[in-house]
C-alpha cells in the first residue's frame, strides 16, 4: 500500500492530538511529522516533502498564508483547518481549496480524505495562486470554475449573467465570451455574494452592476447592459427591486 506521507500544522497542541486521533482510522494516512509555528511549518515542509498538509490558519508567528507564500509551485496537497472566519471560508470556497472548521467533523475528514487520496490534481497551482491573490486582496475578486477544457479564473466583475443549461450552467461575460460551467444553479447561487448576484428565476442569475431597465413585457423582465432580456418570477419581482434599490444607494 502506498502511504500518504501526512504532517499537521497547528499551534494548538489539543487540536493536533484530536486530528491525529480522527486520522488513525485510516490505514493509508502517515502522519511524519507535526509543527505548531509558520517557521517550523516551514522547516518541516522542507526535511520531510510531505504529500498531504493540514494547515491552521491563525499560528503563533503568522498565518498559514504566510507559510503557503514560500511555497509557489506547492508539490503537496492542502486541506486548512480554522475556527470560523467568514473571509477565509469564502476565499476556499471560491479557489476550490479543502478546508475543515474546528471541532472536527469526523463525516466532513471522511470527504477529504477521499478527495486527498486522488492525488494532486491538474489545476491546484492555479487554485493555490487564486487563493494567495484573493488574501492577498483582502477581497474576493476571481473564482475558479471547470469546464470540459480545465479550471478556469473568472472575474465576478466580468459576470453579466448566469443562465441554467441542465445539471450544467452558463455564464456570460463582458466581450460576448461564454462558458458551460459543471456546477448548477443551486451551487452557484450559494457560491456568489449575494450582495451583488440575484436569483432571478429558476433558470436565472443577475450581475445586479449590469441591470439597465425593467420592463413590463411578458410580465416582467430585465434588460442588461449586453442587451439579454432576463425573466423575473412573480414571486421574486418585489424582492428584487428592493435588492436594486439597495444595492444603488
Amino acid at each position: 500500500m502506498d502511504f500518504i506521507k501526512t504532517i499537521i500544522i497547528d499551534d494548538e497542541e489539543d487540536a493536533r492530538h484530536m486530528l491525529r486521533l480522527l486520522l488513525k482510522k485510516y490505514s493509508s494516512i502517515e502522519i511524519i511529522g507535526e509543527a505548531a509555528s509558520v517557521q517550523d511549518g516551514i522547516t518541516l515542509i522542507e526535511t520531510s516533502n510531505p504529500m498531504l498538509i493540514f494547515l491552521d490558519i491563525e499560528l503563533t508567528d503568522g498565518t498559514g498564508f504566510d507559510l503557503l507564500n514560500h511555497f509557489p509551485e506547492a508539490n503537496f496537497q492542502l486541506v486548512f483547518i480554522t475556527a470560523y472566519d467568514d473571509f477565509a471560508i469564502k476565499a476556499f470556497k471560491y479557489n476550490a481549496i479543502d478546508y475543515l472548521l474546528k471541532p472536527i467533523n469526523p463525516l466532513e475528514l471522511e470527504k477529504v480524505i477521499q478527495k486527498t487520496q486522488k492525488g494532486i490534481q491538474p489545476n491546484w497551482i492555479k487554485q493555490v495562486d487564486a487563493l494567495l491573490s484573493t488574501v492577498k486582496e483582502k477581497k474576493v475578486e476571481k473564482i475558479l470554475l471547470g469546464t470540459s477544457e480545465g479550471v478556469n479564473v473568472i472575474k465576478l466583475s466580468e459576470i453579466i449573467h448566469i443562465e441554467a443549461e441542465g445539471s450544467y450552467s452558463i455564464i456570460f461575460l463582458i466581450n460576448n465570451e461564454r462558458l458551460i460551467v459543471s456546477k448548477n444553479m443551486k451551487e452557484l447561487e450559494c457560491l456568489l455574494d449575494s450582495g451583488t448576484f440575484f436569483r432571478t428565476h429558476q433558470s436565472y442569475i443577475v450581475n445586479l452592476n449590469y441591470v439597465k431597465k425593467i420592463l413590463k413585457d411578458d410580465g416582467g423582465l430585465i434588460l442588461l447592459q449586453d442587451h439579454s432580456k432576463i425573466p423575473i418570477s412573480r414571486r421574486k419581482k418585489e424582492s428584487f427591486l428592493k435588492k436594486l434599490v439597495s444595492f444603488i444607494k
